[in-house]
């Protein structure tokens, strides 16, 4: 993952293009299930590539995580995700969510 992520980073760049790039991390659906462990370690073992070209991380998993304490580390309990009809949850963010991880965006995009 890290060698494709080097790939399409080196290929914007290599393009020429030297403006910001921000890479919004996914949220975890449970911050403490196996698979959010899984991916907090996956975040972290891709912040050297995204360093070495520049590229800015938005917090969006740990402003869904803070967002998701009060509900037990879960993210659709929260209101963040979506919960299907079955109950499962779904890893698309509800308008709440996406509120969430826009406004995060926009606290990182300086003003025109």
């Amino acid at each position: 993952m890290t060698a494709n992520l080097d790939t399409i980073l080196s290929r914007i760049r290599g393009a020429g293009y030297a403006g910001q790039i921000i890479f919004v991390e996914y949220p975890a659906m449970d911050y403490n299930s196996f698979t959010g462990q899984l991916q907090a370690q996956i975040h972290q073992d891709i912040l050297p590539v995204l360093s070495q070209h520049g590229v800015e991380t938005a917090p969006v998993w740990d402003r869904f995580r803070i967002a998701a304490l009060p509900y037990g580390g879960n993210s659709c309990a929260a209101g963040l995700l979506i919960t299907l009809a079955s109950g499962a949850c779904n890893q698309h963010p509800t308008a709440a969510g996406h509120q969430l991880i826009a406004s995060i965006i926009a606290e990182m995009v300086p003003p025109r």
